[in-house]
């Protein structure tokens, strides 16, 4: 039985993921996956990606009922409902959409046709990305059996990366010629990728050069105490977090990669084309760096009896609770505040803020439910709310839009959360 649930998830996630971001983010995930199933990976992805389908049939009643038991039915927003038992069952033109990504494409080349540099270094970030998915994907279907190989998949690789370099060093380029913060700040997540194609131009694309451009941005200089971190200058580490203590907000410019999916071309085409941008853009944000790890270090119990180490603690506290757009920047802020000695009924009343964002955002909605149309809608809307008020303003309005109060959902996540515990015979040796 869990060996036929292990394949029915495992399937499930190659219909999702490959399809939707392509063939090497789909690699790492299966390879998370099998680790914690104890499952090997049981299919080619060649199948799905590149062989015509051997069914085109969109499934009824009468063959879900006579598929084997471990075939999945899969409903998929404007195509209907599919009965996949093996990769192959997906139907061609629908994997032809999901590469495709036609309206992906335009609207991409919109954004990079503005005049904003920030808008420009947005689309040569996505430009990279599909120029290295379809170079990537055209070694696969060219190469006998290459998903199982593993030199022909990293060659494929290798390739890919090649042919999105061009863009990635126009993007440096873009970035160390403007004074445009945005462009800075993702160049800069790029620039420190270790990378054999790494762009020439990363050479000046320091912490330093975007403090200087941005220098009332926390995020900025937490990113300069990383760097004397990983060199070991305690000194000028010391310095940089004094200088983020100092600012007045707090952000990594991370929101600013869904622009691609405010598109009037891209909302009005089909459903299949705007799921699969949705997949490829919320990746590509999930990817960003989120380096706050100087933080805990320079605020840690031991050295918080310096009192003006204390004091810019809490400054960092408030900066992170105050102005950053992420909800991992706002825990961590609220972790600081508990440290420095916030008083009981704030830190309280920012955890309840947190445990009503997890009940909020937590749809009850079954794996299998991810294609349909009501997901797809949820995705776009969340997409939009984080593009116009940021990560935590999105889920904030996500608690709005549910009608209940900050009280009742914190009290209904507490509770799932007692549930599970008492569940899992691990929680209770504990």
């Amino acid at each position: 039985m869990e060996r036929k649930l292990a394949r029915r998830s495992i399937l499930l996630l190659i219909v999702v993921v490959v399809i939707g971001t392509g063939l090497f983010l789909v690699r790492r995930e299966s390879a998370h996956h099998d680790a914690g199933a104890g499952t090997q990976f049981p299919w080619p992805l060649r199948g799905l990606l590149f062989s015509p389908p051997t069914d085109e049939t969109v499934g009824s009643d009468d063959a879900t009922a006579a598929l084997a038991p471990d075939a999945i039915t899969v409903d998929v927003c404007g195509v209907g409902r599919l009965v996949i038992k093996e990769p192959t069952d997906v139907p061609v033109e629908l994997r032809r959409q999901f590469e495709r990504m036609e309206a992906f494409t335009r609207a991409i080349a919109e954004l990079g046709a503005k005049s904003e540099p920030g808008d420009r270094a947005i689309a040569l970030r996505f430009e990279a990305l599909m120029a290295a998915r379809r170079a990537s994907a055209a070694v696969v279907a060219g190469s006998r059996d290459c998903e199982n190989n593993e030199q022909c998949m990293a060659a494929a690789e290798q390739i890919g990366a090649q042919a999105g370099a061009p863009f990635l060093q126009a993007l440096a380029q873009l970035a160390d010629e403007n004074r445009d913060p945005v462009a800075v700040a993702l160049a800069y997540n790029v620039c420190r990728t270790p990378s054999p194609n790494r762009p020439r131009a990363c050479e000046r694309l320091t912490a330093s050069r975007w403090t200087e451009l941005d220098p009332d941005n926390g995020a900025a200089w937490m990113e300069l105490a990383n760097e004397a971190a990983r060199r070991n200058d305690e000194v000028a580490r010391a310095q940089a977090m004094a200088q983020a203590a100092a600012a007045t907000r707090f952000n990594l410019y991370m929101e600013q990669l869904l622009r691609p999916l405010d598109n009037a071309g891209l909302r009005d085409a089909v459903p299949v084309e705007r799921l699969a941008a949705q997949l490829l853009v919320t990746g590509v944000v999930a990817a960003v760096p989120l380096s706050y790890q100087e933080t805990t270090r320079y605020c840690d119990n031991k050295v918080l009896g310096d009192p003006q180490r204390r004091t810019e603690c809490d400054r960092l506290a408030t900066l992170l609770v105050e102005t950053d757009t992420t909800l991992i920047g706002h825990s961590i802020g609220t972790y600081l505040g508990e440290l420095v000695g916030w008083p009981a009924e704030r830190i309280a009343a920012l955890k309840e803020e947190h445990d009503a964002i997890n009940a909020a955002s937590s749809p009850d909605m079954q794996p299998l439910d991810f294609l349909n149309c009501d997901s797809l809608r949820l995705v776009e809307q969340r997409s939009a709310d984080m593009l116009r008020y940021g990560e935590l303003g999105s889920f904030r309005r996500t608690i709005e839009r549910s009608g209940r109060s900050t009280q009742d959902l914190a009290r209904e996540w507490r509770e799932q959360v007692q549930r599970a515990r008492a569940d899992d015979p691990r929680a209770q040796q504990k």
